[in-house]
């Protein structure tokens, strides 16, 4: 009999502490699924942050134009020119790894004869560019005045931009977070509710850096005459807006 009636004590035991676990557990999915529910008081705010970036990376493309009644010959002249060209870039401090031939073109010049109605060939044009990166911003000017003299006969557009943008950007993102955080907290205090935590949060970046142009020189210059050009690198604003809202109780 007192078997009986411990054994009847151990599964009554038994169940509770079964009872108690199933509830904990259940408490916890509770509250877990409570958390992914998106309360239906909410403030949403928007904060905004600036910061200025030097540009620390100068791009620009170079061609050599020429043209005459053979293709051979304009091809050894445009050469001549081009590697005279990129011989000049690097004595001035430009690697081999930020020179690119980034087009090389032949093509014919024809004549229309009224006469017998047809086109023939005139001559030949070549146009052969190269592209480089200049990472001293203090020798643009000297390269691009350079050139010339060195046989280049169109100069493209000088393009400006940040190799690694996100140092600078990462500062106007906590700048605006911060903006909105304050905004968020005078809100709730003049509305009587209480900051909870964030739901949700967004970015978006605009501002980012865009080329600056430099006239093209025509073909036939005087490059003995070019000067050095004073070129002023500036700097881009770029501004973060970020979108955060929150849950108030």
């Amino acid at each position: 009999m007192h078997n009986e009636k411990s054994i009847f004590w151990i599964l009554i035991n038994s169940c509770l502490v079964l009872v108690l676990m199933g509830g904990l557990i259940g408490v916890g999915t509770l509250l877990r699924f409570s958390n992914t529910i998106v309360s239906s008081r909410t403030i949403t705010v928007s904060g905004e942050g600036k910061t200025s970036i030097a540009p620390d990376l100068a791009t620009i493309s170079f061609s050599v134009i020429s043209q005459g009644s053979s293709a051979v010959d304009i091809q050894k002249i445009n050469t001549t020119k081009i590697n005279r060209a990129i011989t000049f870039v690097k004595d001035h401090g430009i690697k081999d790894t930020d020179i690119k031939t980034t087009g090389y073109n032949l093509y014919p010049s024809y004549r229309y004869d009224k006469n017998n109605g047809q086109s023939s060939i005139s001559g030949y044009e070549i146009t052969q560019t190269v592209t480089v990166k200049i990472r001293d911003l203090s020798t643009i000017g000297t390269i691009i005045g350079g050139l010339p003299t060195a046989g280049i006969n169109q100069i493209g557009s000088l393009n400006y931009s940040i190799e690694n943008p996100e140092a600078q950007r990462a500062q106007a993102r906590v700048q605006a977070f911060a903006r909105a955080r304050d905004k968020a907290r005078e809100m709730a205090a003049e509305n009587g509710v209480s900051l909870l935590r964030v739901l949700t949060f967004s970015e978006f970046t605009g501002g980012n850096p865009g080329p600056i142009f430099y006239a093209a020189m025509e073909k036939g210059m005087d490059s003995a005459t070019a000067p050095a050009p004073n070129i002023e690198t500036g700097s881009q604003e770029v501004t973060i807006d970020v979108s955060v809202t929150y849950e108030i109780r």
